[in-house]
């Protein structure tokens, strides 16, 4: 009877576990080597053309006065995040740009999502940052680059209809009315070392969990 006991708790334990972490265990495992072996590997980064079209694409939205938000995917699956949108799989042009933030687009209040020079889908939803103190004077596109950039290693670049500044959206951290070098600058270091700086941040991440408190832990075992 204790035995059964005991593989009962076990297995309802295990599930209540599985269902409540659901969305930590899939963080986790999407990022594992082995699962990374299996999936497709990255293309190289964009190349300098790609990064300045960007540039010049975003800066030529400001001078519009068009809003806007693109999004540039890290080594973290950002497909639980994103909500709606459609598939477009156009090479990103500032004409493109221009286009789908049309005011008179009906997807204009989405954002774009760009890999590898290419604008996959557009029109997507992004989650609205959980932190009072960080959103509570921005406005719905600046919270929803600041949700995304918190639970993911996505770049968001936010483009202020009223303002006509240009912000970026990374780590949880909103740096506002950036200069065309500042973004280009972020551009480079994301798409060429985004993949380095995440895998040094978990070494540091296991690195600090097994020296933290050696003799507490070693007492433990």
């Amino acid at each position: 009877l204790t035995t059964q006991l005991f593989q009962l708790g076990f297995t309802l334990a295990t599930i209540v576990t599985v269902i409540v972490f659901q969305d930590d265990i899939r963080r986790a495992i999407s990022l594992t080597s082995l699962i990374r072996l299996f999936r497709k590997q990255r293309q190289d980064s964009a190349t300098q053309t790609q990064i300045e079209t960007i540039v010049h694409g975003v800066f030529d939205l400001t001078v519009k006065g068009r809003g806007a938000l693109l999004v540039l995917p890290g080594e973290e699956p950002l497909e639980r995040h994103l909500d709606g949108g459609v598939e477009l799989h156009g090479v990103v042009s500032s004409a493109l740009l221009d286009s789908l933030f049309d005011p008179h687009s009906a997807g204009h209040d989405g954002a774009v999502i760009i890999e590898n020079g290419v604008v996959r889908r557009f029109a997507a939803h992004l989650p609205l940052s959980d932190s009072v103190e960080k959103s509570a004077q921005l406005g719905t596109r600046h919270r929803s680059g600041l949700g995304l950039s918190e639970c993911s290693d996505a770049l968001v670049v936010i483009v202020s209809e009223e303002r006509r500044q240009v912000s970026i959206a990374s780590h949880g951290q909103l740096r506002r009315d950036v200069s065309r070098e500042e973004l280009t600058e972020a551009l480079v270091t994301h798409l060429a070392c985004g993949g380095s700086t995440l895998q040094a941040s978990q070494r540091s991440a296991v690195f600090e969990l097994l020296t933290t408190h050696p003799r507490s832990r070693l007492l433990a075992l």
